[in-house]
């Protein structure tokens, strides 16, 4: 096993507490290629989980650390079309830094123990349970198996399980964890506004849903409780005649209008606001009924705790030789997995 593995699980064995100290932070941010970056070319909402490292309580300065997440992901929508909020793909963003599979405990119940050579019967990498929608697999330098496990559950959850640990990182600035395509924005005559939404959440500490993540913190390894509370709540919000998504109906939205009127094969963001295909008059309704009007797009986050702040980690006394391997990972001994 290599000294990253060592440090993951020296990460994981130790207990969350709800104590206030700095540490790692967590954000979901849209990523996508239309609209102000919020959909992509098929109209979906895209969603990038985002972890940023807290270098500043690294010892010694500049080693960098490792970070191991463990968090659960769920979806859903306000609007009153059906299928809003329903997982389309969720995929690793960056395999080269979430590079390793760690084992976890049940967040939402129906994830499923990964026992191949190499598993530990217990749930890991990325596991979704939804309908019709699709896992991206990744390869890594994952121990004797050579794959990064990933797990499609059939069901109506809309939910994500991450369990991943990361190569050494030494800036603070924000790692791609997960890229979460929700469905397209749909508005209906009688309502001309829908958000969507992803909760973030978790399994430990005294609340019932708590996530963490874990980094080095000085001579220790600690866990981090991002929540406070149940969770994170990440909303998107779209109204009917905002083509571009940047807030306000206006001349734009109206021109993305005349130049696919009546065209068929649309999305939102070439203004079909309604979801049938085609750009028509009720689409043209919603930008004369709301024209000039303005709010926010988001991502707005709400939940307990301002600007995502961490909670420390308590080891436990059984923990502490597993915290000197952590130790060792932060005074730059980790070294990446070999095939």
């Amino acid at each position: 096993m290599s000294w990253k593995s060592l440090v993951t699980a020296g990460l994981f064995c130790i207990l969350a507490s709800p104590a206030f100290a700095v540490g790692p932070t967590l954000n979901l941010i849209k990523n996508g290629s239309q609209a102000v970056s919020n959909l992509d070319a098929n109209g979906n909402w895209v969603w990038t989980v985002q972890v940023t490292p807290d270098q500043s309580i690294v010892t010694p300065s500049g080693s960098g650390t490792p970070l191991s997440v463990e968090l659960g992901f769920a979806s859903s929508s306000t609007g009153a079309a059906p299928g809003q909020g329903n997982l389309k793909t969720v995929a690793n963003a960056t395999p080269a830094t979430f590079d390793a599979a760690n084992a976890g405990n049940n967040i939402f119940g129906w994830e499923t123990p990964y026992t191949p050579t190499g598993g530990t019967s217990k749930p890991e990498g990325i596991e979704v349970n939804c309908t019709g929608c699709t896992v991206t697999p990744w390869t890594a330098n994952y121990p004797t198996t050579g794959a990064h496990p990933t797990t499609l559950v059939a069901g109506t959850a809309n939910q994500v399980f991450a369990a991943l640990g990361s190569a050494n990182i030494t800036a603070s600035t924000p790692q791609n964890l997960l890229t979460i395509t929700t469905a397209q924005p749909v508005v209906t005559t009688g309502n001309a506004n829908t958000t969507s939404q992803i909760v973030v959440s978790g399994a430990y500490g005294t609340a019932p849903l708590k996530g963490r993540i874990a980094q080095l913190n000085g001579a220790t390894s600690q866990n981090y409780d991002t929540f406070g509370g149940t969770g994170y709540t990440f909303t998107r919000n779209a109204r009917g005649g905002d083509a571009n998504l940047d807030g306000v109906i206006d001349g734009a939205d109206y021109n993305a209008l005349l130049v696919n009127f009546n065209g068929a094969g649309k999305h939102w963001y070439e203004a079909d606001f309604d979801g049938t295909g085609s750009v028509d008059g009720a689409d043209y309704n919603f930008i004369l009924g709301h024209f000039n009007e303005t709010y926010s797009v988001g991502p707005v986050v709400t939940g307990a705790g301002a600007g995502l702040s961490a909670g420390a980690g308590v080891p436990e006394p059984a923990s502490i030789a597993l915290v000197g391997l952590a130790l060792l990972g932060g005074m730059g001994i980790i070294r990446r997995r070999q095939n």
